[in-house]
Order: C-alpha cells, then sequence, then structure tokens
C-alpha cells in the first residue's frame, strides 16, 4: 500500500502519519522527504521553478522507489506540489508561467498511478488548525485557506468528471479520501479503510460500512456536512482548473 497524505499546510500531516504507524507499525517512510529540500530552495508563498521543479522531482522519485507490495507513508504527493505552482502562476508571484504548469501536469498526472491512496485533510471549522511557525511552513492564514481551496476544487471536479480530470490518470487513480476531525477521529475514519494489517478493507467480507462502525461514521460525517460544502471562495478556483481541462485535456487525456 502506498498511500499519501495531501493538504494545505499546518493541518495536521505530520501528526498523522505519527499516528497511523502507532496504529500500523508495518507502515514505514521514505528516509529522505521533501522537507529536506526546503532549507535550500524557496517554497510556498516565495516559491519558483527551479525549486518547484526540484521538490517535483524528488516527489515522483520517492514513488517510483515503491511497488503496491510495499507498505509506506509519504508526506504530501506530486498533485501537492502543482497546487502550490498553480496558486504562485495564479497570483503571479513569481518566475512561474504558463508553460511550467503545462509541462508539471502530465508529470504529476502519470506519477498518481504510483499511489494506492490520498488521505485529503481539508479545513474544517470543527477541528481548527494550529499555526506554527517552524521556519519552514507557511504561516499566512489567507495563503493557507487558498491552497486548501484549489485542493477543494480539483477534487470536486475529479469526482464529477474523473473521466475529463487532466490531474488524474484515466481508470488508474489512487482512491481519494478525505480525513478530518481531531486525531483520534482521523484515526477512526482510516480505521474503516484499513484493516488490522494496513491492507485497504474490500477483500470477500470485508465492508467499510459494517453495522459495527456505520454508525460511528455517519455521527462525523454529520457534524461536517456543512462545512465540508465548497464556499463561493472555491468557486473562484473552479475557473483555473477548468482552464486547463479545456486548454490541454484533449492532449492530456487517452
Amino acid at each position: 500500500m502506498r498511500i499519501a497524505i495531501s493538504g494545505t499546510a499546518c493541518t495536521g500531516k505530520s501528526t498523522l502519519i505519527a499516528d497511523m504507524i502507532k496504529k500500523w507499525p508495518k507502515y514505514t517512510t521514505p528516509a529522505k522527504t521533501y522537507r529536506a529540500l526546503l532549507k535550500n530552495n524557496p517554497h510556498s508563498k516565495q516559491c519558483n521553478k527551479d525549486g518547484q521543479w526540484a521538490i517535483l522531482n524528488h516527489l515522483i522519485d520517492d514513488l517510483q522507489k515503491y511497488t503496491k507490495d510495499d507498505m509506506v507513508l509519504f508526506d504530501r504527493a506530486p498533485l501537492d506540489n502543482l497546487i502550490y505552482s498553480m496558486w504562485s502562476f495564479d497570483k503571479g508571484a513569481s518566475d512561474i508561467d504558463e508553460p511550467f504548469i503545462e509541462k508539471c501536469i502530465p508529470l504529476v498526472r502519470e506519477s498518481m498511478r504510483l499511489l494506492d491512496i490520498i488521505f485529503f485533510i481539508p479545513l474544517t471549522k470543527s477541528s481548527p488548525i494550529t499555526i506554527v511557525d517552524d521556519k519552514t511552513r507557511e504561516v499566512d492564514p489567507l495563503y493557507i485557506t487558498e491552497i486548501d481551496h484549489l485542493f477543494k476544487a480539483i477534487l470536486q471536479q475529479f469526482n464529477k468528471a474523473p473521466e475529463n480530470s487532466v490531474f488524474f490518470p484515466k481508470g488508474d487513480a489512487p482512491a481519494i479520501i478525505e480525513i478530518f476531525g481531531k486525531p483520534r477521529e482521523r484515526i477512526y475514519l482510516i480505521d474503516q479503510y484499513l484493516n488490522e494489517d494496513g491492507d485497504i478493507i474490500g477483500t470477500e467480507g470485508d465492508t467499510v460500512l459494517n453495522p459495527e462502525t456505520l454508525k460511528g461514521i455517519e455521527q462525523l460525517y454529520a457534524q461536517q456536512t456543512e462545512e465540508l460544502k465548497l464556499s463561493k471562495n472555491v468557486d473562484f478556483q473552479k475557473d483555473l482548473i477548468k482552464k486547463y481541462e479545456k486548454k490541454i485535456g484533449k492532449k492530456l487525456i487517452n
């Protein structure tokens, strides 16, 4: 199982990975993550072509080291890198331009074949994030929110019409599952998708909707239903997503 934890800054991705390893100790993480590159490359709002290209290649290289028989957790996926680059291009915040985005999209798209699951952590009102300045992550609340909106816009478009997405390979995309709530609730939700060995539930006789867990899942989703509805701010991001679907969709989608 190759699982990536994705989402905007300060949502607890590293904490979730640590909690998952405690629950499923067969999982490991790559020896060197993309975070090591942040010390020598501009990132977040200050990102540029060279830095984003280096980080993207590192993320893809890491994925290529593993097979579906491995049990590995990745802190972010290539899609995360692309979203940060798209934000920078949309805002005119760096040297990142449209040709660069168009160069990255097919690489990200093909790399999605190398993941089995993406657990996406959205921003929610009931579980507010704590912004901690560790000198590597972005601490601007507006920026963090706008990145979250881009994630939600891309994933909503994919869920609505996966055959039209330029960000995921047709018929071979990873399962994308939203994981929200407090740390214990997040593990509880993931526990409905992974068995005790850490393999995805889905073999004969298994079901994530068995009577013993269905009630708890329904309660958690009920708490999040309203706040996970896409806001008008996310609608603005849809225009950027549709732009790429229209412009390069025919060239990328088989």
